[in-house]
């Protein structure tokens, strides 16, 4: 069995963002510059932006965690 620390370390929540997500969500300038770049050009532009990308993806994640977090257990049914 499960101790309660194991317990309470359950993942609940997995996601990926993936460079679709940016491109699907970006103005029509950033999309005609992707469109124009040939596969190995967009390749090395998603590389040389990754961090950055992530960071963002990261800090605006963070920056509502406990929001999120609260909202979650604010709507939790209790049966036993």
């Amino acid at each position: 069995m499960t101790k309660r620390s194991g317990l309470l370390m359950t993942e609940i929540w997995k996601t990926a963002f993936v460079f679709q997500d940016i491109y699907n969500e970006s103005k029509e300038e950033f999309k005609k510059y992707v469109d124009s770049l040939s596969d190995s050009e967009l390749a090395d532009f998603i590389d040389e932006n990754n961090h950055s990308w992530f960071k963002g993806f990261d800090s605006g994640i963070m920056t509502n965690w406990d929001i999120v977090a609260r909202t979650v257990a604010n709507n939790t049914n209790f049966s036993k």
